[in-house]
């Protein structure tokens, strides 16, 4: 009997997110944190295909984000990196294609405009390999067809849109695993492969200090003590992993504090003025502002 692309087996999806933090809750299985970095009212999309054990993800963003993301355990992604991307700390020429093994934490942050990312992840076991120690591979564009595969599996999450009816589904994960192994065979031979990267420790630091201290009035001179770092170490780090400043950062996290409290307080709610007062923005018509600023909206509209 022929199938579709919407049973138990192989379901497509696309969904409209007005904002990160729904957007960040679209792919079950993955830790996900995501902070709107780009000002502006936010606009994204996720268009996701399941195939058996194989899940496929384009997701698209009209503003910057910084993503803290980890996949499942035992699990093999293939990420396809639209336009300028921050990974690690590590400016990414486009388009960047990576293969990460294990359940590692990664920032990335996308540039502040419409892009987006195409990513597959399959269970080890699918492919017949042993993770063994988590490892992280970057190649360039032109090696093992990873284009071609990322322009193939474009086509059929199309096809997918439009409800193609017919056996495919059934005769497609066994396509995308000979891909993936080529592509895996490729990492070994030409031994791409390597320990996942540290997460940048200043601005892990950083991050931890302030969610530490949400209120405090913090000058960039006691963050940069805070993190055992110059005033110059703490710019060019957040320079390379954010492209912000880091007092235009401090902000804007702050802000996203503010902004997912006052989301999640929902129904119960959790006032303007207790989200402002918790991060730190002590005159309320001012907080009013940069935050209609920054997310396109008022806080008393949340």
């Amino acid at each position: 009997m022929a199938s579709n692309w919407s049973d138990r087996e192989f379901g497509y999806s696309h969904e409209i997110f007005p904002d990160t933090l729904e957007q960040q809750k679209a792919v079950g299985g993955w830790a996900r944190e995501y902070n709107q970095l780009g000002s502006g009212s936010f606009r994204g999309a996720v268009d996701s295909l399941r195939l058996g054990n194989i899940l496929i993800r384009r997701e698209h963003f009209n503003l910057s984000v910084e993503q803290r993301t980890a996949a499942p355990p035992d699990h093999l992604s293939f990420a396809w990196l639209d336009d300028d991307w921050r990974v690690d700390g590590a400016a990414l020429d486009p388009p960047t294609f990576a293969v990460w093994a294990g359940p590692q934490e990664h920032l990335s942050v996308n540039g502040n405009h419409a892009c987006g990312s195409l990513v597959l992840s399959v269970p080890s076991r699918e492919l017949g390999i042993d993770i063994g120690e988590p490892w992280i591979a970057i190649l360039r564009r032109d090696a093992a067809g990873v284009m071609e595969t990322a322009a193939w599996l474009r086509s059929i999450l199309a096809l997918a849109a439009d409800g193609a009816p017919g056996e495919a589904p059934e005769i497609l994960p066994d396509l995308i695993r000979r891909r993936l192994l080529a592509i895996v065979a490729h990492v070994f031979r030409v031994r791409a492969w390597r320990p996942p990267p540290a997460p940048p420790r200043v601005y892990r630091d950083a991050c931890e200090y302030v969610a530490d201290n949400p209120g405090e009035p913090i000058g960039m001179r006691e963050l940069a003590d805070a993190v055992g770092a110059s005033r110059e170490a703490l710019h060019r780090a957040f320079a390379d992993t954010v492209g912000l400043t880091p007092s235009a950062w401090l902000r804007v996290r702050r802000l996203n504090g503010a902004h997912r409290d006052l989301r999640a307080a929902r129904p119960s709610r959790m006032t303007v003025s207790e989200a402002a007062m918790k991060w730190g923005f002590w005159h309320l018509g001012r907080f009013s502002a940069y935050y209609r600023g920054h997310f396109g909206h008022l806080p008393s509209a949340e």
